[in-house]
């Protein structure tokens, strides 16, 4: 297989992936077909990323800003679907005065689900909407570069193996960065739980060229973008009910209520952050690379 004909198939297989998701997304009763659109829609980004050169680039980089459109909607409803999550989660666990409080905490964060909701809605019956998947399907069916640009093109494995280094080094980059500091930089995390993301994508794309030798990469990357994600999700959550807080209009159940709500999500930060600290070695030391270089065939 060519790595035009790779990154076809890859990209096709998401693309059909996100379309298989649409029509329960838009009913709604299952909140999984939302996640698992908009995993598509972050897959499906990355293979556009990762064979870029073997695409068509005319009108690649209006698709890929129209799937950054259509993620950033699915987003922001699937992560009210998680703090929901631990929200009722939390009422289950928190003392019965307190639940009142936590109770109307839920319901204003379905409020604004609902909103965002609506949003995805309008989006996902949109004419953009419509012309991005017109256009996408146009864009599959072009077909790869033309011949005579890609004659100098790698082999698929080269391709890989160096898609691979590169993703490990902005791993490595950006964790060094995030250690910088006693206490890691939000921003810096967030660019690292990114580039741990692209690098387990990346592996799973081209884990058949290596006879699966990439597996315990993946799982590595997997587990340090779980770490990081759920590190942020508690941060970001925690913001929002600051942003509830009000001294003067609430009562002092609901104060209290919120308060240990945000020190809840504050130790929950702490513990993943001790999960990274523990994981991140495993892509980044000296040891870790040399493993990679082994597994890529260069070693």
């Amino acid at each position: 297989m060519s790595l035009a004909e790779a990154g076809r198939a890859v990209t096709r297989f998401h693309f059909d992936h996100l379309l298989a998701n649409e029509a329960g997304t838009i009913e709604g009763s299952d909140p999984e077909a939302l996640h698992d659109m908009r995993v598509a829609t972050r897959r499906l980004r990355a293979a556009m990323r990762a064979f870029r050169v073997a695409l068509p680039a005319d009108s690649l980089a209006a698709l890929a800003e129209d799937v950054r459109w259509l993620a950033e909607r699915l987003g922001r409803v699937r992560d009210f679907d998680v703090f929901l999550l631990w929200l009722q989660g939390y009422g289950r666990r928190t003392g019965v005065a307190a639940r009142p409080a936590v109770h109307a905490v839920v319901e204003e964060m379905r409020a604004a689900r609902e909103h965002d909701r609506q949003a995805l809605l309008e989006a996902l019956t949109s004419d953009r909407y419509a012309r991005f998947k017109e256009s996408f399907a146009v864009f599959l069916d072009a077909g790869s570069v033309p011949d005579d640009e890609a004659t100098d093109a790698p082999s698929i494995v080269d391709f890989a193996a160096a898609a691979v280094r590169r993703q490990l080094r902005d791993v490595r980059r950006w964790a060094r960065r995030a250690s910088s500091r006693k206490r890691p930089d939000p921003d810096h995390l967030h660019r690292l739980r990114i580039a741990a993301k692209r690098l387990r994508y990346t592996c799973e794309f081209f884990a058949s060229l290596f006879d699966e030798r990439l597996s315990n990469v993946i799982a590595d990357g997997v587990a340090l973008q779980d770490a990081l994600g759920a590190m942020r999700d508690a941060h970001l959550q925690a913001a929002r009910l600051e942003a509830l807080r009000s001294p003067t209009a609430d009562s002092l159940i609901r104060r209290a209520a919120l308060s240990r709500m945000i020190a809840a999500l504050e130790r929950l930060q702490g513990e993943q952050l001790k999960a990274y600290r523990r994981l991140c070695p495993r892509l980044t030391t000296k040891k870790a690379r040399r493993r990679a270089k082994h597994l890529l065939g260069q070693g």
